[in-house]
């Protein structure tokens, strides 16, 4: 159980519970909450006392008797499409005299869901940063001065670029890594023991299927990124708190590795530490990057890029707004590789209109790209997931057209939970492919699989 301190609190943020029955020993799916870090550590600089209760491997009862056994004023949620059935449940069985407050990434979607819970409390969903409203909600007596009352004890927050709790410059923004009792987050099989930081908010990519898309996003608008000597800052931070317990920096967002010029500005940032490191990179930034960089990137310590190829298929690629071919992703792993540099590479079987045909083409890519990686001795990782459905995405607008109010149904997948040997990610809400249930398992089977034996 992740907690700190025991006192009585003014505020308790839940990192919500997302998955059931979560394995314990899966230490690549146990990252921190940084968002509601930077919501605590601000609270804290205003004189509140403030815990975080990472309740993402608990089921709702237990963190439900958590919250009341902590009696707090507010409670501070997130919440994402696959999971706001968990955190109503959450709101309408705590103490009713307990203020809610409701962010995330999904929440301009979701928000009317929130406040349809049957329940008295009061809840304020928030679109947008929290670092700064938040502690401004806290003992406010007129709601309205804040946001929008959308019915009896029912108020929304839009935090948008024109707002004065809109933080124009992140590199201001402080976190105490107090708020990250994970931290370092040890990694056996890897021989890593990590911390975590974020290089920037919002997103330029406009992915059909995710609601971080900058087409689904309104109120960050522009893309704001850190400066190099404030990611500098908190790394000297990260290995002055920690010493030689830590000896990897794993940077979360998608976008520190978003074209040609933050790949020198990377190189230059972790030049001047002795640490692996390893990023979220999109696909498309890897385009005008040549091998004398990724030489350089290597050097300077990243030994693995996480990255969403999600499929095979040129015309599944173009549906989703992904990369331009497959060829292209085959031409620049083919450099990381024989650069050295691993990757663990992400993919989705079941999007929309998918055919059995295309998914056998993200299976022999996934089997080209495996043997390119063995013969170049480097390493190559998989992981691959059923299609899910978010709110708000573009491919929910096209399938709901005129259905905002639409609910999808998220259901468990237990035979493919067998199949496979994991539980937490095998979550779906409807099959909208051209194949049956059982293919697209019987594919995320056989790509797993790769993972495990050597295949011509």
């Amino acid at each position: 159980m992740t907690k700190i301190g025991r006192c009585r609190v003014d505020i308790l943020l839940i990192n919500s519970p997302i998955f059931q029955n979560q394995s314990e020993d899966d230490d690549d799916n146990v990252i921190p909450s940084l968002g509601l870090a930077y919501i605590a550590s601000s609270l804290e600089a205003k004189g509140n006392k403030c815990e975080i209760y990472n309740a993402i491997k608990f089921d709702c009862d237990t963190t439900v008797d958590y919250i009341n056994s902590k009696s707090p004023k507010y409670v501070g949620m997130n919440v994402f499409s696959i999971n706001y059935e968990l955190v109503c449940k959450i709101i309408e069985s705590i103490n009713p005299n307990i203020t809610v407050i409701v962010g995330g990434p999904g929440i301009a979607s979701l928000y009317k869901f929130i406040h349809e819970v049957q329940t008295s409390n009061i809840v304020i969903t928030i679109s947008g940063d929290g670092e700064k409203i938040v502690p401004e909600i806290l003992g406010c007596q007129n709601l309205l001065k804040l946001g929008i009352k959308i019915s009896e004890n029912r108020f929304h927050i839009i935090v948008d670029k024109d707002s004065q709790y809109f933080v124009k410059d992140i590199s201001e923004s402080h976190i105490d890594r107090k708020f990250l009792p994970e931290e370092p987050l040890k990694h056996n099989k890897k021989g890593i023991n990590e911390a975590f930081l974020v290089s920037s908010r919002g997103c330029v990519h406009a992915c059909a299927f995710c609601t971080a898309s900058r087409k689904q996003n309104p109120y960050s608008l522009k893309i704001r990124s850190r400066s190099q000597e404030s990611i500098i800052s908190e790394i000297n931070d990260i290995v002055k708190k920690y010493g030689s317990d830590v000896n990897c920096i794993r940077v979360l967002d998608d976008l520190f590795l978003r074209n040609k010029t933050s790949f020198h500005e990377a190189i230059d940032i972790f030049d001047k530490f002795k640490l692996k490191w390893r990023a979220m990179v999109h696909v498309n930034a890897l385009m005008n990057v040549n091998e004398e960089i990724l030489k350089n990137l290597k050097q300077c310590g990243c030994f693995e890029l996480e990255m969403g190829i999600e499929s095979g298929s040129d015309r599944v690629l173009k549906m989703i707004n992904k990369h331009k071919s497959k060829q292209r992703i085959i031409e620049k792993l083919t450099l990381l590789f024989e650069t050295g540099i691993q990757v663990k590479a992400y993919f989705i079987f079941g999007f929309p209109d998918e055919t059995i045909e295309e998914m056998e083409e993200t299976y022999k890519l996934c089997i080209l790209l495996n043997n390119l990686a063995k013969n170049l001795g480097c390493g190559f990782s998989i992981s691959a997931f059923k299609f899910r459905l978010y709110y708000g995405t573009e491919l929910f607008n096209n399938l709901f057209a005129g259905k905002s109010d639409y609910r999808l149904e998220n259901k468990f997948d237990a035979n493919l939970s067998d199949r496979i040997g994991r539980s937490q990610f095998n979550f779906w809400n409807g099959n909208y492919s051209n194949a049956e249930d059982d293919d697209i398992n019987n594919y995320i089977e056989k790509v797993l699989a790769l993972n495990h034996k050597d295949v011509t």
